[in-house]
């Protein structure tokens, strides 16, 4: 089993709003979301910037997604009071649900390390 992750395309945000729009990721990420609010918020993200996106791919098949930045270059959130540069956050989700509870995410950051 090989994992990787690519960095997230225009051509992907449909596969992405399906994926959000999914019950078990809605509940823990932005809720049910428009594809116009998935292309508005993750365009921006293409290419690096603030936030990097990419698709996670297990066999070639992608599974899910995940993003990275800079805690302290974020405003609001979790990050607000972080000032160490060196920070750098993750936040990750399986688009299938039977892949929850098996050690997925953990495989897939421990075998190829983060993308940051």
């Amino acid at each position: 089993m090989t994992f990787h992750f690519q960095p997230l395309r225009e051509q992907d945000l449909p596969l992405l709003c399906d994926w959000l729009n999914r019950p078990h990721v809605a509940e823990r990420w932005d809720g049910a979301v428009s594809f116009d609010q998935v292309r508005d918020k993750y365009v921006p993200r293409l290419g690096g910037g603030a936030v990097s996106a990419y698709l996670a791919y297990r066999n070639d098949v992608a599974i899910g997604f995940i993003q990275s930045y800079v805690a302290a270059r974020r405003e609001g959130g979790w990050w607000s009071e972080e000032r160490d540069p060196g920070v750098v956050g993750i936040d990750q989700f399986l688009a299938d649900p039977n892949d929850l509870g098996k050690g997925t995410s953990a495989k897939a950051t421990r075998r190829t390390g983060a993308p940051c």
